[in-house]
């Protein structure tokens, strides 16, 4: 994970390439049911865009 700009990157002789990496198909399985306890409302993404999170969406390709 990137902490910083390109240069501290560099400055730690972190690879840097053009190479595109090739794509690799995952897999992966959900329980049928769903927890809320992981769920969001809108406010709270946009909230949260300004902090340091990560927010995963799983929803199915049927309900995206």
């Amino acid at each position: 994970m990137l902490q910083g700009d390109i240069e501290n990157w560099k400055a730690i002789n972190g690879k840097v390439t053009h190479k595109i990496p090739e794509k690799v198909k995952t897999v992966v399985a959900f329980p049928e049911k769903t927890n809320m306890k992981y769920a969001i409302s809108k406010e709270e993404v946009f909230n949260a865009l300004s902090k340091n999170v990560v927010i995963v969406d799983t929803r199915s390709f049927k309900k995206f």
